[in-house]
């Protein structure tokens, strides 16, 4: 799991190429990655998904919304797995847990990415990186 990214700085370090390679290195064949990317000024699942393609991993975006009654945030997370068929299990895994938490089924809505935004998205390496091309714009960042 990484959860670094929910602050106004970027641990820039955890989403290059390299980072990856040592990820896909240390994850089990059916192994997840999840990276919590809720973030105000930034699209950082824009890099994730672009990263993740070029590491071999499949993609799998998770949007959650606020239930107060369960005093939950709106948070956007990422899922990465080498497997597809483990990718597929997280949806319904997460039903099965809304269920026994007594959350509402419709608290998570998950969507793969499409290929123009996986391609459109800027490759960060350890010799390159753009917060720039990344940035939100006002609209959203509230």
């Amino acid at each position: 799991m990484i959860d670094a990214f929910s602050s106004d700085s970027v641990p820039l370090h955890l989403l290059t190429r390299e980072a990856f390679e040592v990820y896909a290195n240390a994850l089990s064949e059916n192994g997840v990655v999840a990276a919590h990317v809720t973030s105000r000024h930034f699209d950082l699942a824009k890099v994730i998904a672009r990263v993740s393609v070029e590491s071999g991993f499949g993609y799998l975006e998770s949007h959650n919304r606020m239930v107060q009654r369960f005093f939950t945030s709106p948070s956007r997370w990422v899922f990465l797995a080498k497997s597809r068929t483990t990718l597929a299990r997280i949806p319904k895994a997460s039903k099965v847990l809304l269920n026994g938490l007594g959350l509402p089924r419709d608290t998570h809505s998950f969507q793969a990415t499409s290929r123009d935004r996986v391609m459109g998205a800027p490759l960060w390496t350890d010799d390159y990186s753009d917060l720039f091309s990344i940035l939100r714009p006002l609209e959203f960042r509230n």
